[in-house]
């Protein structure tokens, strides 16, 4: 007669302190950002003329804060989906960096709007160049991500 079977232990890997650090900047960021998010729903709801019909921005600003604060409590409680939905709010950011990299030009424009003075006024097109540093933070926070510690931590939680 075989002795009745144990239940499997439970095998957690360590927790990485920078992946919680992320999880904890991620549900601080989403709280402070969403009465934006809600206030710019809000002037969309009315057609208010400050807002654009970006596509792009309105997914980061109205669909972002929340989806943040959703993601950080995902990593936070090391839920597998917590970690895709964080994977895909980076690879979304990521995106819009390039595609506002693609679509700003590098070069200074001169218009032809004098100023008081009857100067033409040059225009310095910076968004390309501002999107850069973001883009590097969002590849290395990528890149951490699909590290294999912190992978494991999302792993099975069950041994052998």
């Amino acid at each position: 007669m075989t002795p009745p079977a144990l239940p499997t232990s439970v095998v957690r890997p360590p927790r990485t302190a920078l992946l919680t650090a992320l999880a904890w900047l991620a549900i601080a960021g989403g709280a402070v950002t969403i009465p934006i998010s809600v206030l710019s729903a809000l002037m969309l709801s009315v057609h208010h003329y400050g807002n654009q019909s970006d596509p792009i921005g309105f997914l980061i600003v109205v669909c972002g804060p929340s989806t943040l604060l959703v993601a950080g409590v995902g990593l936070l409680l090391r839920k597998s989906w917590g970690y895709f939905l964080a994977l895909a709010l980076l690879s979304f950011y990521l995106l819009s960096c390039v595609v506002d990299i693609i679509r700003a030009p590098f070069a200074p424009a001169t218009t032809f709007n004098p100023s008081a003075g009857g100067v033409p006024t040059t225009t310095f097109h910076s968004g390309s160049r501002n999107s850069i540093p973001p883009l590097l933070i969002g590849l290395g926070l990528l890149t951490f991500l699909f590290l294999p510690p912190v992978r494991a931590e999302f792993r099975s939680r069950r041994g052998p």
